[in-house]
């Protein structure tokens, strides 16, 4: 199978919600559907040990606006700016950390991480990372085997939008609006997810 093929087939997996939800005779709503997806490409990054089992995830060339896709109920896209998701996401994390699952789409492999404690500052994108599993693409080469890519190029990395995530962006969104009451200052978000 082509790297494309294979990019393709990866991005319908991680685009296309976990489960289709037909709430109309039940209110309950289940946590572990994905909502959407955050969509980061990066020209290059660096994947590199911090302390055992923890990474920092570096990417490169960031733009200064992430892209967001949902598809349940009515499908949906925006942008977000960078600056203001890892802002939200660090408001967000004051009481309690928030950490995502995500998908890291290199050229040689698909890598699931859990990432937390973003920064972002002018086109770069740093995240502390657990690894969960490497997939290369290479078929000869075993998974269990895989070795950990110290640095790449262009990769992109994909972050579902599941609720306890969603919700704790939002709690970040209004923490940081709230912090700006009174300085002075305009309200920074300008049609971010998910509601501005």
């Amino acid at each position: 199978m082509s790297k494309i093929a294979r990019m393709l087939l990866i991005l319908t997996l991680i685009i296309v919600p976990l489960a289709v939800l037909n709430a109309q005779d039940d209110e309950e709503v289940l946590s572990d559907v994905a909502y959407g997806t955050f969509i980061v490409p990066a020209q290059s990054g660096t994947l590199v040990e911090a302390t055992e089992d923890l990474f920092t995830l570096t990417l490169e060339g960031v733009p200064e606006s992430l892209q967001w896709f949902i598809s349940m109920d009515a499908v949906s896209a925006g942008q977000y700016l960078s600056i203001e998701f890892s802002s939200d996401w660090s408001f967000a994390s004051q009481e309690e950390l928030l950490v995502a699952e995500a998908v890291l789409l290199t050229e040689n492999e698909t890598i699931t991480l859990m990432i937390s404690e973003p920064d972002y500052f002018d086109g770069v994108f740093s995240y502390a990372a657990t690894i969960i599993s490497i997939q290369p693409f290479d078929e000869t080469i075993d998974a269990d085997n895989a070795d950990i890519p110290e640095s790449f190029e262009s990769a992109t990395l994909f972050i579902p939008l599941f609720p306890e995530f969603a919700g704790g962006l939002q709690a970040g969104m209004e923490a940081r609006e709230a912090s700006m009451r009174g300085s002075g200052m305009s309200r920074p978000c300008r049609g971010a997810f998910p509601n501005c």
